[in-house]
């Protein structure tokens, strides 16, 4: 009787607290969507909606000024210019 007394006790100190389980909580999922059109798996960066890898893309890449030939703004990346390298390089070159 009592080395179930024992084993129960060292069972109930070897439980984490409710505070060590409030830090294990799982992150939340990365609200990303890849260019596959799937979501993201990658958990989320601390209180952000995105991951390491989606949170620096969406902060840093802005769409191109130019205006293509069909009339529809152009869907590439801008440097820090404002267009992207195609765009830019037609402009420098007037």
């Amino acid at each position: 009787m009592k080395k179930a007394i024992i084993l129960f006790m060292m069972l109930v100190m070897s439980m984490p607290t409710m505070e060590v389980l409030a830090q294990n909580v799982p992150t939340k999922r990365c609200e990303a969507t890849t260019k596959k059109g799937t979501r993201c798996k990658n958990k989320a960066v601390g209180n952000t909606k995105y991951c390491k890898v989606h949170q620096t893309k969406s902060q840093s890449v802005k769409q191109c000024k130019a205006i293509t030939k069909s009339g529809e703004r152009c869907s590439r990346a801008a440097k820090t210019s404002g267009y992207c390298t195609q765009h830019y390089n037609k402009i420098v070159q007037k």
